[in-house]
């Protein structure tokens, strides 16, 4: 006699998201996987899962006959492992101590502002009148922008 696949779990998560689960779907018994993406149906189809779509959303369920179902779920499951998670969760979880939060630190917004530095042009490099007002422009902007920000 074989044992059931999911015999002891109602679901299996599995690597990137993904989830095999128990499920009755139009009054038979199937697994379905959970969380594909839909850059990954095409790739979820080739590995041989049935792709129905219900409800307007795409799902996906390994065959029912053992023959067939068992070969899917051996490639699935070599393409995408079992998480780690699962296999420990029969231990008792393990309580994390609180940690104490450092208290709010007041900053003087005064230091944090740098001053605007002005554009003293050099003898190598003489900038034309439309640059000067460029730079004029956008320090004023810069400002006023502190200004209304205060």
């Amino acid at each position: 006699m074989t044992t059931p696949i999911l015999s002891c779990v109602e679901e299996v998560a599995l690597v990137s998201g993904l989830k095999l689960c128990r499920k009755v779907v139009h009054r038979e018994p199937v697994i379905e996987l959970i969380g594909v993406d839909p850059n990954r149906f095409a790739e979820i189809r080739s590995l041989g899962l049935i792709n129905e779509q219900i409800d307007w959303k795409q799902r996906f369920f390994v065959p029912t006959d053992e023959e067939t179902g068992v070969g899917v779920l051996t490639e699935l499951l070599t393409r995408y492992p079992v998480m780690l998670r699962d296999v420990l969760a029969d231990e008792e979880p393990t309580e994390v101590e609180p940690t104490e939060l450092t208290p709010p630190q007041i900053v003087n917004l005064d230091e944090w502002f740098v001053p605007v530095a002005t554009f003293e042009p050099t003898a190598e490099s003489d900038p034309s009148a439309a640059e000067q007002a460029h730079y004029s422009y956008a320090t004023g902007l810069l400002l006023r922008s502190f200004a209304t920000a205060a």
